[in-house]
C-alpha cells in the first residue's frame, strides 16, 4: 500500500527523478547535521558555561545570606559583583511572570541549569538588550542578578546554520546545472527514438560521439590455409545509417 501510494506521487519527468536522487540525501544530511549535532553541541556547551555562573551566583547568595543586615548584604554582595561583571539589586522587585521563550532552546538548557544548581533560585527571565535576569531568595529580601546572555551561551549560534544551509544551497545549485546539461542529450534521445518508431526520422548527433558511436573494426574469418579474407559487412541498421550519417 505505502509502496502505491509512493509510486503514485512520484513525478513523471525524468530530470525530476534524476534531481530528487541527487537532492535528498544532500537535504537530509542538512536536517540530520541541523538537529543532531547543532542543537546538541550548543546546549552542552550553554550547559558548561551556565555551570560556570552557577558558582558564581551561589557565592553571592551566601554572602548575602551570612551578612548581619541589609546594607552589610548590599555592601558584600556589590564587592565581590562588580568585578565578574554581574550587576546586582538587594532587595528586588518581585520577579515577573515571563520566563524564557518556550522555543529558546539555549534559555531552556541555560533555566535548566540554574535551577539544579541553586536552590534558592526563585525565577529566571531573559531582558533586554540580550541578557539574563535572575531572582534568589535571601534572608534580606529577594536579590536581582543581572548579566549578559552570552555569558551562558555562544555567541551568533547561526552562523553555522547559515553557512552550512548556503553551502547546500550552493553546490545544490551547481549539481543541478550540470544534471540538467547530462539529462538533455537523453531526452533528445528519447523523442529521436519516439519518432523512430512512428515511422520519422528526426536529426540526432549523440554528443561525445568519438567514444559512442566508434565505428567497429572489421572481422576476419580464417579459411583453410594461410590466406584470410575479410567477412561481408552486414546491412546497417536505419537507426545505424541515420548515427552513421550525422556522424
Amino acid at each position: 500500500m505505502i509502496r502505491r501510494w509512493l509510486h503514485d506521487r512520484m513525478p513523471r519527468s525524468l530530470l525530476v527523478r534524476a534531481a530528487l536522487i541527487l537532492l535528498l540525501p544532500l537535504v537530509l544530511l542538512q536536517i540530520i547535521v541541523s538537529i543532531g549535532f547543532v542543537q546538541r553541541y550548543y546546549e552542552d556547551v550553554t550547559r558548561q558555561m551556565t555551570a560556570t555562573l552557577v558558582l558564581e551566583l551561589a557565592f553571592l547568595s551566601d554572602l548575602a545570606a551570612r551578612a548581619p543586615d541589609v546594607a552589610a548584604a548590599q555592601e558584600s554582595v556589590r564587592s565581590v559583583a562588580e568585578p565578574l561583571g554581574l550587576a546586582v539589586t538587594l532587595p528586588a522587585a518581585d520577579p515577573p511572570r515571563q520566563a524564557v521563550d518556550p522555543w529558546d532552546l539555549q534559555g531552556q538548557a541555560m533555566a535548566a541549569t540554574l535551577r539544579a544548581g541553586l536552590p534558592a533560585l526563585m525565577a529566571v527571565a531573559s531582558s533586554p538588550p540580550p541578557g539574563v535576569s535572575v531572582w534568589l531568595e535571601t534572608p534580606h529580601g529577594t536579590l536581582q542578578v543581572d548579566f549578559p546572555r552570552r555569558r551562558v551561551s555562544a555567541a551568533a549560534p547561526h552562523q553555522l546554520l547559515v553557512l552550512t544551509i548556503g553551502t547546500g544551497l550552493l553546490l545544490a545549485a551547481i549539481a543541478w546545472i550540470f544534471l540538467r546539461n547530462q539529462m538533455r542529450p537523453i531526452k533528445r534521445l528519447a523523442e529521436a527514438a519516439t519518432a523512430y518508431g512512428r515511422g520519422r526520422i528526426l536529426p540526432f548527433v549523440p554528443p561525445g560521439r568519438q567514444k559512442c558511436a566508434r565505428p567497429a573494426p572489421p572481422s576476419w574469418t580464417c579459411a583453410r590455409g594461410s590466406n584470410a579474407r575479410p567477412r561481408a559487412a552486414r546491412p546497417c541498421s536505419p537507426a545505424s545509417a541515420m548515427i552513421c550519417a550525422h556522424r
